[in-house]
């Protein structure tokens, strides 16, 4: 019995609880629980299966009196709105529950002062933090940098700091859009969701999984992949839109045909703006493919486009789990002195439908 019990009393299942329903001890128990290894395949099944049965809930409190941790890890990022950041948010709290870990989710907002505070205060409350690397300038660098904590970037940040970081591959995955494009015989691309002002010039900004940090790699991989096929950059063609709005996507590109540039496919830095584009194309009379293939970034519209849109998966969910199985490892003690830190790119897939001329069901 879980939550339940007789005549209103709620009884809590105990470790001892599912120990017996397995036929097993509670250290057994324990070793599942903790995801210890040396624990038979077939003894582990059982004692899954009890803690199912019985609705067993691992006592976070409890285990962190006794080891010292809270069971708890912090996601920092600037804004829950964008669906890029609510998918990051969502695949972090399916990994992080993987471990039987809580997630304690913080929104900062563009203010500098709620950064520094939730860079000063998360640590007292969890064991570890994931933070948007898109967060980080100098101070918050500064901050970071006298953290005694273990953390995580979600991203790649333009400043130098000591600790891991998970990124999507913003860039190639951008490129990798564009060849499919120019493969399909498009030559006058648009790119939709550009910061404002453009890439600058050198190199790219901070590459960050939630919206604003990646868009100037994106736009980097976009030149590059023109660039490399000896397809003119034309600078009509760069788009400034603000991340995860369709209605910024269909005016950017409302704005475009209002030029008389010619345009014949439409490469949006994330699905939200690619949506937004295809009705700006439609109500321009506009037809997609046949007049103008459109693509997205984050494949995360394929069911509420139409036409289906093709897009690039950026690999979310390999993100979330390589940055908390990282931040597990420096929580159970690999410091930097030990291990130094580390930079991972999650694998990135094209999916083409039929938004360029691909399957018409997606």
């Amino acid at each position: 019995m879980g939550a339940g019990g007789r005549r209103g009393v709620v009884v809590a299942v105990t470790m001892r609880d599912v120990a017996r329903r397995a036929r097993v001890s509670s250290k057994t128990v324990s070793n599942v629980v903790n995801r210890r290894p040396h624990v038979h395949e077939s003894t582990r099944a059982r004692v899954e299966q009890a803690i199912r049965e019985l609705g067993y809930r691992p006592n976070l409190s409890a285990r962190g009196l006794r080891s010292g941790r809270t069971g708890v890890v912090g996601l920092v990022l600037p804004d829950l709105r964008p669906p890029a950041a609510a998918a990051l948010a969502d695949a972090v709290l399916t990994a992080a529950r993987e471990h039987d870990l809580a997630v304690v989710v913080s929104r900062t907002g563009a203010d500098p002062r709620s950064r520094a505070g939730v860079l000063a205060g998360e640590p007292h409350r969890t064991d570890g933090l994931l933070l948007a690397a898109e967060l980080l300038g100098a101070p918050e660098r500064a901050l970071l940098d006298g953290v005694d904590h273990p953390v995580v970037l979600l991203g790649r940040a333009d400043v130098v700091v000591a600790v891991d970081q998970v990124a999507p591959a913003d860039a190639a995955a951008a490129a990798a859009a564009v060849r499919h494009l120019l493969d399909v015989g498009r030559r006058r691309v648009a790119v939709v969701g550009a910061p404002v002002g453009g890439a600058p010039a050198g190199g790219a900004p901070a590459d960050g999984p939630t919206g604003r940090g990646g868009a100037g790699a994106r736009v980097l991989g976009y030149r590059r992949a023109l660039e490399d096929a000896g397809v003119p950059v034309d600078p009509r063609l760069v788009l400034p839109a603000r991340d995860g709005d369709p209605r910024a996507g269909a005016a950017a590109v409302a704005a475009l045909l209002a030029t008389g540039a010619p345009v014949d496919a439409v490469l949006a830095l994330d699905d939200a703006l690619a949506v937004g584009a295809l009705h700006a194309l439609a109500d321009g009379g506009l037809r997609v493919p046949d007049d103008v293939a459109v693509m997205g970034l984050g494949d995360l519209a394929p069911g509420w486009a139409r036409p289906a849109l093709s897009s690039v998966d950026l690999g979310l969910d390999d993100v979330a789990r390589t940055a908390v199985a990282m931040l597990l490892e420096r929580v159970g003690g690999a410091g930097p002195g030990q291990v130094p830190p580390r930079r991972h790119e999650a694998p990135f897939r094209v999916v083409v439908r039929a938004s360029t001329g691909g399957p018409a069901g997606g």
